[in-house]
């Protein structure tokens, strides 16, 4: 059993359950929720860090096969398994998506999200009949 695989999909559905507990980084404010970002941010360069690590130890001569297998009993009672494994295609894929997860997740340390774009909102009635015009409905709108 190849345990990277399943630490690369474990790592960040725990580490995104942590950030729910109330009050783990503390009273809720803004210190909470850079504590909060810190974590995710060094959640995100660990499944990067085992990600790099995979892609080291891949056999680049077989990337045709699957490498990196785990196949494991799931739901043994109706023969359901568990088969995870990396070829010569997934690989890069799975490099990508650590690598912008993590760049992402450094962004966000940078540069706080926010102002009117950051939160979901209404639509303004001016946005509604420019939709309505676009799609030839009758609107109440003054042209």
């Amino acid at each position: 059993m190849n345990a990277v695989l399943v630490a690369l999909i474990l790592l960040p559905l725990l580490g995104s359950a942590a950030t729910l507990i109330p009050g783990l980084f503390g009273a809720p404010g803004e210190t909470a929720d850079r504590r909060a970002l810190r974590f995710g941010a060094v959640v995100t360069g660990l499944a990067l860090a085992l990600a790099v690590a995979l892609a080291a130890g891949f056999d680049r001569g077989h990337s045709g096969r699957m490498q990196a297998v785990t196949d494991l009993p799931w739901i043994p009672a109706i023969g359901v398994r568990l088969h995870l494994g990396v070829d010569g295609i997934s690989l890069p894929l799975l490099l990508l998506t650590a690598l912008l997860t993590f760049l992402c997740a450094i962004y966000s340390l940078k540069r706080l999200p926010d102002g009117p774009g950051t939160r979901a909102r209404a639509p303004t009635p001016g946005c509604c009949c420019s939709w309505k015009r676009a799609c030839s409905a009758p609107s109440r709108c003054s042209t």
